[in-house]
């Protein structure tokens, strides 16, 4: 209404182009009334509804229109008359749509030309119906004023419904791309499902801008994933992307911070706040996205971002694991992985294995000072892996110890002697390098590749104990420790059955508070004499000859026992930690005999934790994920011990139902001097907070790491920082001394 008291009416608005509506809007009318039928027709004729041709279909009868109905689901009104072949034939066919057909999009509008048949108010109340009118009543301007506002309905619920659809289609993507292992992978995944999910060209490209610290190429952008048609430009840079229009159409949205969405493209922008770093997915389209569409889009944006971000944080930790993190060369664990690949392959015996062992290293250290020390051993790995064939693998173990793996017509001893006469004027501070070696010919028996190591670490010791320069094939006869490992398997069964293996407890601080929050218990043995054996020695022999079973429970039972007399003392929260092998896991009456163990001392199952290492638990995820399930059920903790070391995948952390990551000690070594190691340690405690996961820090020993994982925000810290492994007797006097219970 103006000034004037004039009212005016604003022209119908169009609706915005939507995928699916046609451009004609499909009407059906339903009666036997032929008369009828024409007079509809005629009064449609040459109109419009909301800038759309009608397309007029007519049925005569139930069972036409029924048919009609069950094949089409893009009739967007249907005009039913009550009585036709029998007096509820209308009324019939408006439940049959609703029930039988399932149709609940198209606009059902009843007419009659009797309207005592059916009262308006009982059939409204009964039917999902959206509008009746009587024959008489249905003017030509009236038709169009129900066609125009059942129309707006119908597009709103087919709307509503494609929303629907599509979130769901988006929900089950997320899974898909939550299982991605990688970012390439990743990259393929997402293209494929926004294409499937909004109907447009599988044609385009994810293009990433790195931090160059992040990437493991150092470059700091690069085309990740790509369709056939951009095939050639995958792992390129942008400004190598033909046409140019599309980079201009990439940089746009990258310096804009903004998705694009024209008719002919779209241009998803995944910021770096949200996914870890920068990404642009383009892809070509030969249509406009509804502002229904593009809304949807923006949910699926957050959800592809957060699993670039995870499988980013995974990728990245799996390429430290397998990567020494002082040399850049690969490492044990790679090694571990090619070797198996290799003795379970039909061409076995063309390979060899190397290992070499720079002899008195630690004294090279002693006289030249560890920078010359390290700066040899760069200069070593990087000759062995520029001066030997690119299909030979070369690989760190430890230390100064080397590995290479491949064909013996590649590689060999002589080879490697020659290599290592030419180091020999290395930087003219070092007059001669010696080193030992064993090579091992992958044609002998080994059922695994840690035994391979374990056999060639043997056989290694042994040659550098006759002296420097000593070169040998391993023989199985020639295994000199024979004796020595029989020996200590008869003491420790001895010691198994006298129960002489004993525990010392660790304790594990909260960096916030400081307070003591749990102990780890440790197995330790000492033989008649004093001597100690390390851990490392006799639990691998307890687990090769089955004696972990009897051993493990032992260790359960002194482990809830030490539970029990910390609770009695006041230190009831405090949680014991005890390591478990797969093996253990793999004898169904662990968990039980567990359960057992803690009702005969009357603890808590909170006050248990159980520690699996990660290796272990990733390499039998299947047969150990229903033991954990059952012992969080119960409320006993699970905790990933050494992780960073072995073969994690983004899938199976997500789902392994595990309350803490322990970061294993190697990585706690370097972590003040070592970029890598330190971006290991901050990857760990950023994928805990991830999978919402706890972390402590095993071997802390300086107030340097102490604060260094403080800033990191890791929860708890483990090592000689704080206290050495204890007897309970020990740790009882120096809790009472340290972590006092404070009564009042």
């Amino acid at each position: 209404m103006n000034s004037n008291g004039i009212i005016s009416f604003r022209d119908e608005e169009p609706l915005p182009p939507e995928d699916f509506l046609s451009n004609r809007l499909r009407v059906l009318t339903v009666d036997d009334d032929h008369v009828f039928q024409r007079s509809t027709s005629f009064a449609l004729t040459g109109i419009k509804i909301l800038g759309r041709d009608i397309e007029l279909i007519q049925a005569y009868s139930f069972s036409e229109a029924y048919d009609l109905l069950a094949q089409d689901n893009d009739i967007a009104i249907a005009l039913i008359d009550v009585v036709m072949e029998t007096e509820d034939a209308g009324l019939r066919l408006v439940k049959a749509i609703r029930e039988s057909i399932g149709n609940s999009e198209v606009r059902l509008i009843l007419v009659t030309g009797q309207p005592g048949t059916a009262p308006v108010h009982t059939v409204m109340q009964l039917l999902d119906i959206n509008d009746y009118w009587t024959k008489s009543e249905l003017t030509k301007e009236r038709l169009q004023t129900i066609l125009t506002t059942n129309t707006r309905s119908f597009s709103q619920v087919k709307e509503i419904a494609q929303a629907k659809e599509s979130l769901e289609s988006i929900v089950t993507a997320s899974r898909t791309l939550y299982a991605a292992h990688d970012l390439k992978t990743l990259a393929n995944q997402l293209m494929e499902e926004v294409s499937r999910i909004f109907n447009i060209n599988n044609d385009g490209l994810v293009y990433a801008e790195f931090d160059t610290s992040f990437h493991p190429t150092n470059r700091p952008d690069l085309i990740i994933g790509t369709t056939s048609k951009f095939i050639t430009f995958i792992n390129q840079p942008l400004q190598h992307i033909k046409p140019e229009k599309i980079r201009y159409r990439i940089e746009k949205c990258l310096s804009q911070k903004k998705s694009y969405y024209e008719k002919s493209f779209i241009c998803l922008y995944l910021p770096k706040t949200l996914a870890g770093s920068d990404y642009v997915c383009y892809m070509e389209s030969s249509r406009q996205l509804s502002s229904t569409e593009k809304k949807l889009l923006q949910v699926f944006s957050m959800n592809i971002c957060g699993c670039l971000n995870n499988v980013a944080l995974i990728s990245r930790l799996d390429r430290l694991a397998y990567e020494d993190e002082f040399l850049g060369l690969p490492n044990k664990n790679t090694l571990l992985k090619s070797l198996n690949q290799i003795i379970q392959s039909d061409c076995r015996d063309e390979y060899q294995l190397i290992i070499i062992d720079i002899d008195n290293f630690s004294s090279i250290n002693t006289v030249m000072g560890i920078n010359q020390g390290d700066a040899l051993l760069r200069f070593i790995a990087h000759r062995l892996r520029h001066c030997t064939h690119e299909e030979i693998l070369v690989a760190r173990i430890k230390d100064d110890i080397f590995a290479l793996l491949g064909s013996e017509k590649l590689i060999s001893i002589d080879s490697v002697k020659q290599l290592f006469k030419r180091l020999n004027h290395y930087e003219d501070t070092v007059n001669t390098i010696n080193f030992s070696s064993v090579t091992f010919p992958l044609f002998l028996p080994a059922t695994s590749a840690q035994s391979i190591l374990t056999q060639t670490s043997i056989a290694l010791k042994s040659a550098k104990n006759k002296g420097i320069n000593q070169h040998v094939i391993y023989q199985p006869e020639d295994d000199s420790n024979t004796v020595y490992r029989f020996q200590l398997l008869r003491a420790l069964q001895q010691a198994i059955e006298r129960k002489e293996i004993f525990i010392a407890l660790q304790p594990q601080i909260c960096l916030k508070t400081g307070a003591i929050s749990g102990v780890e218990a440790l197995a330790r043995w000492t033989l008649s004499d004093g001597t100690r054996v390390s851990p490392a020695e006799f639990i691998p022999l307890a687990e090769t000859t089955g004696l972990i079973s009897q051993l493990g429970k032992q260790i359960i039972e002194q482990s809830c026992a030490a539970a029990r007399d910390l609770s009695a003392i006041g230190y009831s929260t405090l949680k014991v930690g005890i390591n478990l092998s797969i093996l253990q896991f793999e004898r169904d009456d662990v968990v039980s005999y567990l359960l057992s163990s803690i009702k005969k001392h009357a603890i808590l199952p909170q006050q248990i934790e159980v520690e699996v290492t990660e290796s272990l638990a990733m390499q039998n995820f299947s047969s150990i994920y229903e033991h954990f399930q059952t012992l969080r059920d119960l409320k006993i903790r699970i905790a990933i011990d050494d992780f960073g070391t072995g073969f994690s995948s983004l899938a199976c952390l997500s789902q392994l139902p595990a309350d803490r990551l322990k970061i294993d000690k190697s990585f706690i070594d370097r972590l003040t001097f070592d970029k890598r190691s330190h971006a290991v340690v901050k990857t760990i405690v950023e994928l805990g907070e991830r999978f919402n996961m706890q972390t402590i820090a095993e071997g802390v020993e300086t107030l340097e790491q102490l604060n260094t994982l403080k800033t990191m925000q890791c929860h708890e810290v483990q090592g000689y920082f704080h206290s050495k492994p204890m007897t309970l007797k020990q740790l009882i006097k120096w809790l009472k001394k340290n972590h006092p219970i404070q009564h009042h």
